[in-house]
């Protein structure tokens, strides 16, 4: 028998496997809705500076579910995971700060000191609103929360997933 006629012979097989098990499967779960862009929020912060040198990065976003945390100065780049509730605690304080101005409170009298650089964004269409802080300035600041939060989060999830 040439080797053509196995061909629709393999394909009925296949076929037929498929219609078997898609009839014994329960109904498909239903897809879960996207959230509206409105919802939608990103938050990165750049620390620099100091006496040694810090050059870090944290980055987390809506749907990411983990902090992006990285050290320039020694070379890593950490993807932290989040849970629900730490997911939320930030995108509330993101959401919360986003409608205040930009901000620069950097001291012109500190040299040594770390620099804080903070982006928010909320939505699809607004312009992401930028915080500078120091770390003299820093207490002061709204800001201050969140930022403690992620560069928690960021060097807790890279003392425990070392490169």
């Amino acid at each position: 028998m040439p080797r053509w006629f196995r061909i629709p012979g393999l394909v009925a097989l296949c076929l037929g496997a498929i219609a078997c098990q898609s009839g014994n499967s329960a109904a498909p779960a239903p897809e879960a809705t996207p959230a509206p862009s409105d919802a939608a929020w990103q938050v990165t912060i750049n620390v620099q500076g100091g006496f040694a040198g810090m050059d870090q990065r944290y980055s987390a976003a809506s749907g990411a579910n983990a902090l992006s945390f990285a050290d320039v100065v020694r070379g890593t780049d950490t993807a932290v995971p989040l849970s629900g509730a730490q997911m939320q605690e930030i995108a509330a304080a993101v959401i919360a700060l986003s409608p205040l101005e930009d901000m620069d409170r950097r001291s012109t009298r500190c040299r040594d000191c770390i620099l804080y650089d903070m982006s928010l964004s909320t939505g699809a269409n607004r312009k992401p609103r930028r915080v500078q802080l120091d770390s003299t300035s820093l207490d002061e600041s709204p800001e201050t929360r969140l930022i403690q939060q992620l560069l928690s989060l960021g060097r807790e999830g890279a003392r425990k997933n070392p490169p």
